[in-house]
């Protein structure tokens, strides 16, 4: 398992050589380059966890980064300090404002190395995590705050691997070698009220049983296998708006009922626009590029619910077309982190641990995607029912 500070963060994924054919291009500014390359932390606890003043140091390079005010993490959220972000990052993203110099994060193969600490000031604790081919022991910078106390024993990955991929945390807490996924453990996820239809009829989203079926848009209806829950308090939405629902009202996008999901829930569309743009077909859209306006809440907070089957599939909510919860190489890690926190119903757990999603049920636009339409998203039409 990982190791993890006393408030619950812990290090989720690294990708520390972003080169060759399959590199990424994180900020979406049209290069792939070592600025691309990234930390990703998770919240592993079931309270908000304070980022503000923890730094983040390299056995390398030194102190790469020092955490602003106000800056925190709820249950199961990421932050991702990407080497350099062009343009303001968006909400769960951090800019180290280290360019393309080879700088930021060392390469991990060919007898290159590095180790990443996370240290919290406030108790003086760090975590490290050592990578390379082979790793090294490791050894803190010169300048690294003296007395320090290491919380677990310190991880360490042979990452002698392609150019490109990435190391995320396995069902296990363990890192694999995978595709790059900085920012995903944002989870999509159904507001609780929300309508889903199943074989006869509809069933609030919150009844939703593991081992029920549920109607999809490919094929007939497919097993629930596990529902996850997340419970943001009115205090949590105040501290972190950008976690609060969408609702996409009327008319949003050609609906003629309105849908709450959580900013980054994908809605299926099609449109003469995007047939223009992206070649045609149907594609998968974050909520927060329909209707960016943040949905108030009331004094309980949100209840958001999570869907998991087999593949990545279409279910109808409210009468539109929306995702389930996407599962790639790094999903393993948020039903590990449901599990921790006791929020993950599931019809077996052994088959839980052997989903891995491959492709995602439609593509997806991004958000500096979906700015280059022209006209409003209600351009843009629902699938049909």
């Amino acid at each position: 398992m990982a190791d993890t500070l006393a408030s619950g963060l812990f290090i989720s994924e690294i990708l520390a050589d972003n080169a060759g054919s399959t590199a990424i291009d994180t900020d979406g500014d049209g290069g792939k380059t070592k600025g691309d390359e990234f930390i990703e932390f998770q919240n592993a606890s079931a309270s908000t966890a304070s980022l503000e003043g923890l730094q983040v140091w390299s056995q390398k390079n030194g102190l790469l980064y020092t955490f602003g005010p106000g800056a925190a993490l709820a249950p199961g959220e990421t932050a991702t300090l990407v080497g350099e972000y062009t343009g303001p990052p968006p909400p769960g993203f951090y800019s180290a404002g280290i360019a393309n110099n080879g700088n930021f994060l060392p390469d991990g193969e060919n007898s290159k190395f590095d180790t990443l600490y996370l240290y919290d000031p406030g108790n003086n604790t760090y975590i490290a995590l050592s990578y390379g081919a082979p790793p090294r022991d490791a050894t803190p910078p010169a300048g690294f705050p003296s007395g320090a106390t290491q919380s677990g024993s310190g991880e360490s990955i042979n990452s002698d691997a392609p150019n490109g991929r990435a190391f995320s945390r396995n069902s296990d807490g363990n890192f694999v070698e995978s595709d790059p996924t900085p920012g995903t453990s944002d989870v999509v996820c159904l507001v609780a009220g929300t309508q889903i239809a199943v074989p006869g009829g509809t069933v609030a989203v919150e009844d939703l049983q593991p081992g029920q079926k549920v109607c999809v848009k490919d094929g007939p209806a497919q097993v629930l296998r596990a529902v996850g829950r997340t419970h943001l308090s009115a205090q949590i939405l105040a501290r972190l708006p950008m976690l609060a629902p969408v609702t996409l009202p009327v008319g949003a996008v050609g609906n003629d009922r309105a849908l709450a999901l959580s900013p980054n829930h994908r809605v299926a569309v099609s449109g003469p626009e995007l047939d223009l743009l992206f070649g045609g077909g149907e594609f998968l859209v974050p909520a927060k590029c329909l209707a960016p306006a943040i949905s108030p809440q009331g004094p309980q907070g949100v209840q958001y619910l999570h869907l998991l089957f087999d593949d990545h599939h279409l279910v109808l909510a409210n009468g539109l077309w929306v995702e389930s919860l996407y599962l790639g190489d790094v999903g393993a890690s948020w039903v590990q982190g449901q599990r921790n926190l006791g929020t993950l119903r599931e019809e077996n757990a052994a088959h839980t641990d052997r989903i891995t999603h491959r492709a995602t049920a439609r593509p997806c636009l991004r958000a500096f995607e979906m700015a280059a339409l022209a006209g409003p998203a209600r351009a843009l039409a629902p699938l049909a029912a």
